[in-house]
């Protein structure tokens, strides 16, 4: 059996994790390893699933003693360990580096998963200098984009032409709603970045105070643990781990808040998942949320508490669920798991040759 090594920044509830133990789920013709080059709030439940997830390190470390001990122990570990493949999706040029030095002999996948071809949250991306060491260690390898604005700029950042195009992809099929719950929910990083903030204000609005739920799940961002406390503890929302049962959380949700405006988003799971499970969703209308979504009745011009508050009660006063399902049926049908399981198998296939 073939080995593949999953590279990840760290084993958190991100986009990049997610998608890679989707193709450890739906590839099991392979012998998948996850690799952490730090330990995220995912770790537990990932084993529980019987993934083997390996953590590098418990912390992240800062400075130049931190990426010192990430690469000694990167260095160590692929000392010590071959794959056939490895699939790097995130966790820094120094890793994918020590990667090509030592594992000579297994194909490497460059999977971008970020907007602005960083894996880093801000909304600058990396430099001139950057993009040439990329070009030079991806020369020969293969290189996946999520979404047709990743694939661009990677082919203009770097010169490369061996770049797929393969999407981003919901973990069920379409799962039709049954009724209303009157409940509003946010799902992903709760960071200023992503302007979860926006979310505790609306959940305080006084036209929407006791008439709704709001439901957050979510790794929380250092500096955003008051804000939570102080919401849970005036019965403004329901804070749930990040370990808390996607599907079951998506059941008891009628509306996603979607926040993110950040360069870093390519192809957003949560919109994918959301749409999948019939959940409507209040977004603005940025390139990327457009690509998936197409003509949508939910938009919002600007992130802002009185916004969104509209949006939610026209969604509830006014919005044709019927037409919304079959929108949302078709979403999940144009970027289906299946077609994006196969075109990754089909790779993996041809680099195992």
């Amino acid at each position: 059996m073939k080995k593949v090594v999953h590279i990840v920044s760290r084993s958190s509830y991100d986009g990049a994790v997610l998608v890679a133990f989707r193709i450890m789920e739906n590839l099991k013709e392979f012998k998948h390893v996850l690799l952490s080059c730090v330990k995220g709030s995912a770790s537990e439940e990932l084993k529980e699933a019987g993934i083997n997830n390996i953590n590098l390190s418990d912390s992240a470390g800062r400075g130049i003693t931190g990426l010192f001990k990430k690469y000694i122990k990167t260095f160590s570990h692929f000392y010590k360990n071959d794959y056939d493949i490895i699939h790097y999706h995130n966790g820094g040029l120094g890793v994918l580096l020590i990667c090509r030095l030592l594992n000579n002999k297994g194909k490497i996948i460059y999977h971008s998963h970020c907007g602005n071809i960083s894996c880093s949250h801000t909304n600058k991306g990396p430099g001139k200098i950057y993009f040439l060491l990329l070009a030079l260690l991806l020369k020969t390898e293969t290189v996946i984009a999520v979404s047709e604005q990743v694939r661009e700029k990677m082919i203009m950042k770097t010169g490369l032409r061996n770049i797929f195009y393969i999407h981003n992809f919901a973990g069920n099929p379409f799962c039709p709603a049954t009724g209303l719950n009157k409940t509003v929910g946010h799902i992903g990083r709760l960071s200023p970045d992503k302007n979860s903030d926006i979310f505790f204000n609306i959940s305080g609005k006084g036209v929407l105070e006791g008439n709704y739920r709001f439901l957050v799940k979510g790794d929380i961002y250092p500096g955003m643990e008051d804000v939570i406390n102080q919401a849970e503890s005036r019965g403004l929302i329901e804070y749930h781990k990040p370990s808390f049962d996607t599907q079951v959380f998506y059941e008891n949700i009628d509306l996603l808040i979607f926040t993110s405006t950040g360069a870093f988003e390519a192809m957003p799971l949560v919109i994918l998942e959301a749409v999948a499970n019939d959940t409507a969703v209040i977004a603005p209308k940025t390139d990327v949320v457009e690509k998936l979504l197409g003509d949508y009745p939910l938009y919002i011009k600007k992130i802002s508490s009185d916004d969104i508050s509209d949006r939610i009660e026209q969604f509830y006063e006014k919005a044709d669920r019927e037409q919304l399902t079959e929108k949302h049926r078709a979403i999940t049908e144009k970027f289906s798991k299946e077609s994006a399981i196969n075109k990754i198998r089909n790779i993996y296939g041809e680099l195992c040759r």
